[in-house]
């Protein structure tokens, strides 16, 4: 879950249905318009189905959590996936690890998953926690654009989010 945050960077969040504490981390996402807006993001397991849960951001540190979440260069992985991104935001290799290292992710035609076309550009690390980890791809072809890419720990999720960055007002 991701809370619109602005305040200190010295805060930790309790679950008050157990009273312990749950991993969480700032971070920045994207607004409608692109903008970046601060958040803080929280890892919320086990949230029932019908129903909800109650979480507190409190102040003073977090407690350490294990960072079950690993970047390097253009890849990162968690628990389920290994991904790997090149510079035009195009996703080279997505491995299921639950699946017997199995790669999903295919290249044909000359493209990739999630492939805009022929081009250049630059990967960076984003953002790395105990809750999420993101690598964005910023390129100037064939349009002006970035890709970012989140895995979530301990969720089978992975977010792209994709911004044309030219040609709008």
């Amino acid at each position: 879950a991701d809370l619109p945050y602005e305040g200190s960077e010295d805060v930790h969040v309790v679950d008050l249905t157990t009273g312990s504490s749950v991993p969480s981390q700032l971070s920045e996402v994207a607004t409608d318009n692109g903008s970046p807006r601060p958040v803080l993001r929280i890892l919320a397991m086990d949230i029932p189905s019908v129903g909800y849960k109650v979480f507190e951001v409190e102040p003073g540190k977090s407690a350490d959590f294990p960072n079950m979440l690993k970047a390097g260069g253009d890849s990162i992985e968690n628990a389920n996936y290994r991904l790997r991104l090149n510079g035009r935001g195009a996703i080279q290799s997505l491995i299921d690890k639950r699946r017997g290292e199995r790669e999903i992710a295919a290249h044909i035609d000359g493209r990739d998953l999630n492939d805009l076309g022929p081009g250049v550009g630059t990967v960076t690390i984003k953002n790395v926690g105990p809750v999420s980890i993101t690598l964005q791809a910023k390129s100037s072809q064939p349009v002006p654009h970035t890709t970012e890419v989140t895995l979530i720990s301990h969720s089978d999720r992975i977010e792209i989010r994709n911004e044309i960055t030219a040609n709008f007002s």
